[in-house]
């Protein structure tokens, strides 16, 4: 009696669980990994992967409920680095499709979750020069929350501390100032060049003379005199800031110092 009974129990435990592996849509999954992504106060997800043979890193963090972005990836100077600020928008992950499970029974008994993924519709249109960035995204069922994240070449972890938030918070860039100088960039290149009257309007004391559009630290006007690209943060393409160069007295247009 005892056995039909402790048989009968085993039966129900495992029927228990394998509606638990098999009914657990990508819908609901969705949702609830959405949901512990925007009540999280705090998180921090690190990118890896290349693009042909140049690294690029990508750096995401939600501080008190504000997102901030820095891409590093030296092909494009302009932004390398820099910390970027979206405000209160919404999240990486609010932009996921979940389209099929892909949990194992490894996973199951660590009560964790895997779905495949593709981007929603405003996500897809960002990044349709690029192919195959659908991926899998690894999530603790107890809390929801996101630990590993792939997408095409890129691979993930995130992190929950409150790792790198001073050095965000301390100088982010809006993102409205960023498209204004893309745009400007943009025109730059089409032919559009700024005259020099409108770097620097005569007088010294004007901001337009002592802008710097490219972040360097040398300004519009000092680009012209040094011949620097006003552009580029690193004209001669070497590793190093055109003002960091300037400063030790190196020739930021080439190899050598800048006086004999």
């Amino acid at each position: 009696m005892k056995l039909a009974v402790a048989w009968k129990s085993l039966v129900v435990a495992a029927s228990l669980s394998l509606v638990a592996f098999f009914y657990y849509p990508p819908s609901v999954a969705q949702q609830e990994v959405s949901k512990a992504v925007t009540d999280a106060q705090s998180w921090h997800l690190r990118a890896q992967g290349k693009i042909g043979a140049q690294s690029i890193g990508i750096d995401l963090v939600k501080h008190q409920g504000e997102l901030f972005f820095r891409i590093s990836y030296l092909p494009i100077k302009l932004l390398n680095n820099q910390w970027i600020t979206l405000g209160k928008s919404n999240h990486l992950f609010s932009h996921l499709l979940f389209t099929k499970r892909l949990t194992t029974w490894r996973e199951l008994f660590l009560r964790q979750e895997k779905y495949a993924f593709e981007w929603d519709e405003e996500a897809a249109k960002l990044i349709s020069g690029i192919q195959n960035q659908d991926g899998v995204l690894l999530f603790d069922k107890r809390s929801s929350r996101p630990l590993e994240f792939s997408a095409g070449r890129f691979k993930s972890v995130l992190e929950y501390q409150d790792q790198f938030f001073g050095e965000v918070v301390a100088a982010p860039r809006s993102l409205s100032e960023v498209v204004s100088q893309l745009q400007e960039l943009n025109g730059l290149r089409n032919g559009n060049p700024r005259a020099l009257s409108q770097l620097g309007s005569g007088s010294p004391d004007t901001r337009a003379f002592t802008s710097d559009f490219d972040h360097d630290g040398v300004s519009d006007a000092m680009e012209i005199f040094w011949g620097t690209d006003p552009a580029n943060p690193d004209s001669d393409n070497d590793g190093h800031l055109d003002g960091d160069e300037i400063r030790r007295g190196y020739n930021p247009t080439g190899e050598g110092k800048l006086t004999n």
